[in-house]
């Protein structure tokens, strides 16, 4: 498959089973994510295989994050970045592979119930309602 047609598929990514098909694996070497933010990903020597990248133009980990922001909220989910080396078509597929990757991670939060409006009770989940508005204002971290 070539690199337009790798960028067509990753674009179409909207569940991480869409992605782990697109990888040819059965699991991400990376995933970590709760009530308090995590990680989702594969490392640099998997994503460097499917986009022909040199791995020491990317992190070890690669993938999409959420820091915990304190009090139950958590941040705005990010991407990886990478060298400023990488450039055209390359660089095209990673950051659509990073969007990809926070579709996933969001969907994993919502199969998690952490976007839940309401809690157990019924009851207007704050830690949630918290979230959205820190997400919304685009912040990624309280340090």
């Amino acid at each position: 498959m070539n690199i337009s047609e790798k960028i067509k598929k990753v674009k179409a990514v909207e569940t991480p089973e869409d992605l782990l098909v697109l990888f040819g694996k059965e699991y991400f070497d990376k995933i970590d994510i709760s009530h308090r933010g995590g990680a989702i990903g594969f490392c640099g020597k998997t994503i460097s295989d499917f986009t022909d990248i040199n791995e020491d133009l990317l992190p070890n980990n690669f993938g999409a994050y959420c820091n915990y922001l304190g009090g139950g909220l958590r941040g705005t989910i990010n991407k990886s970045d990478f060298s400023d080396e990488v450039k055209g078509k390359k660089r095209e597929l990673l950051n659509e592979l990073g969007e990809a990757l926070i579709r996933c991670y969001n969907y994993y939060e919502q199969d998690a119930g952490l976007q839940e409006e309401t809690d157990q009770e019924g009851e207007t989940n704050w830690e949630n309602s918290g979230t959205n508005k820190s997400r919304n204002a685009g912040i990624v971290s309280a340090y």
